[in-house]
């Protein structure tokens, strides 16, 4: 399981993440399953562009978050 202290961009801790396109259908992978929303710890919401890094950056555990956000 990942932890969500471990998803950072330039040293700064990711938290409250929503994962969007999560289809039952393509359980276990979530392949189209993407980070739609997030922000730092501080509350700041990220852009679209570190919104882009993070997907890119974290993409072998969107499976698993997918999955978590669907319990």
């Amino acid at each position: 399981m990942y932890n969500v202290n471990v998803f950072e961009i330039d040293s700064q801790e990711v938290v409250d993440m929503v994962i969007g396109d999560i289809d039952l259908k393509d359980y276990p992978d979530f392949c189209d399953a993407y980070i739609e929303e997030a922000s730092f710890a501080d509350g700041t919401p990220l852009s679209e562009q570190e919104l882009d890094i993070l997907n890119e950056k974290y993409d072998g555990a969107l499976h698993e978050l997918a999955f978590h956000q669907l319990l």
